[in-house]
């Protein structure tokens, strides 16, 4: 399953040609009228093209087809400009003919987002076309997708009280802090970069979520090749809609430690066990 990477892009605007519900025709003409008039447009900021997706309250929506420009831009004959402001997004990349382009926002939206944690919030969807699209109908093609989320849920601001590491937490002077804002520890962090810099292989892992965080970051280091234990008893969630935090804990215990991983086997065992030493062989 792709993992969603996350970028944080700065306003910007865009000054295309637009295609309504309701217009006759379809996207592809409009790119195909579009693109011949780019030359018409001053300030543009580079070669790459957009799809911008505008949704609107009331259910409509519109599509623009066209490329970023400076400031002050004049907008020429038939075309329209749509200012984007700042905003988080999740990354996904869609390969192929773009027929196939509504399929991969659904599997974003339903299944790739949700894995790594990530929540879609309302706000402008874009796609970006650069160098690497090589024609609507090329089975090579890649335009990648961007999705507006929330990197800092309501619950749990950067920098508030929730923020913080619990107190009772034991920690030493110089103990390395890597904040993440998804489920994947690795995602977007500098924490493979930390433990390949100290030559650490081997990962014991704990902590809370176990059905988000906890899963999402041991499948990860896992297939990263890392040497994953995960401590049974020092991980924590929940109650969900359809199974208790025990219920949880007990089934991703056992998911973990069955889990085929070729070469690469996770370990769960309970803390007592690990600081006894008794898992040595």
């Amino acid at each position: 399953m792709p993992t969603p990477s996350l970028v944080t892009r700065p306003a910007f605007r865009v000054i295309g040609l637009q295609w309504q519900q309701g217009d006759g025709g379809t996207i592809a003409q409009l790119w195909a009228r579009f693109v011949p008039r780019i030359p018409e447009i001053q300030g543009v900021q580079s070669a790459n093209s957009y799809g911008v997706c505008d949704a609107h309250p009331d259910g409509s929506w519109r599509y623009i087809a066209g490329v970023e420009v400076a400031a002050g831009s004049p907008v020429p004959a038939g075309m329209v400009a749509i200012d984007i402001p700042a905003q988080h997004y999740a990354v996904v990349e869609h390969h192929g003919p773009v027929q196939g382009l509504p399929d991969t926002f659904c599997a974003a939206y339903d299944e790739w987002l949700p894995e790594a944690g990530l929540v879609a919030v309302p706000g402008i969807e874009f796609e970006l076309v650069d160098a690497r699209f090589l024609g609507p109908d090329h089975p090579d093609s890649v335009v990648e997708l961007y999705i507006p989320v929330n990197l800092d849920a309501t619950d749990l601001p950067r920098g508030s009280e929730a923020w913080q590491l619990h107190p009772g937490l034991h920690r030493l002077p110089g103990d390395p802090v890597i904040e993440k804002t998804a489920c994947d520890s690795f995602l977007d962090t500098s924490l493979r970069q930390y433990l390949d810099s100290e030559e650490i292989e081997n990962l014991w892992v704990g902590g809370y979520a176990s059905d988000f965080c906890v899963d999402t970051t041991v499948r990860r280091a896992a297939s990263l090749g890392y040497a994953v234990t995960v401590v049974a008893d020092a991980h924590t969630c929940k109650n969900r809609p359809h199974a208790s935090g025990e219920t949880l804990v007990a089934h991703l215990n056992w998911l973990w430690a069955n889990m085929d991983v070729p070469g690469n086997a996770i370990r769960v065992l309970p803390l007592a066990a690990l600081q006894s030493g008794a898992d040595e062989s």
